[in-house]
């Protein structure tokens, strides 16, 4: 008695009853009709294998005294497959306003159940999404996830965690320093404030709506200083949050007055 279904690396118990003589080893095969098998020296009555990783069959060989041994009946300890997690593709950063993301689980085997979580410690069961594809619209914040994956009676698995950033939206801010400044040897300092988002570049123009003659400035400060102008020049930061769409900053003007004669 003992035949039942296990998880992977599970144990059981098996017990012979109904004998004459006494149990002097048992036999372990993984066929019914034992054409290879190992001994067990066990000589109980009762057996408990443990860590059982494959179906297998077993049997108590029992004698008498003078007599020859006798086989018991089998019993069969059916195995299901280890429970395998696989891995998880497609997250990554996306935007607040209208986002869409889609995670798709491979490699795993067993029955899936996707979990979410806010601070990526307390995890929630996700109702209804039990297939390797998962789809994620409008988040508002950054969220983690992970898949549970439970193969028949084995222990689950769990996947590694996969985190959707969620960035805001980019604002580009307003410089300050607006000034004049006399020609030839000449500084403003421009410092960009309430941005949202990190400076990819400053610009320049001589045009106050930068229609034309534009200058790319590579500095990523919120800071900048513009020295030895010669005409009256215009100035914006380009800002960009994370995956969002960039922004430009408020436009600033260094004007430049003519020595007096």
């Amino acid at each position: 008695a003992g035949s039942k279904s296990i998880g992977y690396g599970g144990g059981a118990k098996l017990t012979l009853s109904g004998h004459t003589g006494s149990v002097v080893r048992w036999q372990s095969s993984a066929t019914s009709d034992f054409t290879t098998y190992t001994n067990i020296t066990v000589t109980d009555s009762i057996y408990n294998p443990s860590a059982i990783y494959a179906t297998t069959y077993y049997r108590a060989v029992v004698k008498s005294g003078a007599c020859s041994e006798a086989y018991s009946d089998a019993a069969l300890i059916t195995v299901t497959a280890q429970s395998v997690a696989g891995s998880i593709t497609g997250a990554g950063p996306v935007c607040v306003t209208g986002n869409s993301s889609k995670l798709v689980l491979s490699g795993n085997t067993g029955t899936i159940q996707w979990q979410s979580s806010g601070n990526g410690t307390s995890f929630s069961d996700l109702s209804g999404e039990t297939t390797d594809t998962l789809s994620v619209v409008n988040l508002t914040t950054t969220t983690y996830y992970r898949a549970v994956v439970t193969s028949g009676l084995s222990a689950a698995d769990t996947t590694s965690i996969v985190v959707i950033t969620v960035d805001p939206v980019t604002v580009g801010g307003t410089i300050s320093g607006d000034t004049t400044v006399c020609t030839g040897s000449n500084s403003a300092v421009l410092t960009l404030s309430g941005n949202v988002g990190s400076v990819v570049k400053w610009q320049s123009s001589t045009t106050s709506d930068f229609s034309a003659d534009i200058t790319n400035i590579n500095n990523t400060n919120t800071t900048y200083t513009a020295s030895g102008l010669t005409a009256t020049t215009y100035y914006r930061a380009l800002v960009k949050s994370g995956i969002c769409d960039s922004a430009f900053s408020s436009i600033a003007a260094v004007t430049v007055s003519e020595v007096a004669n």
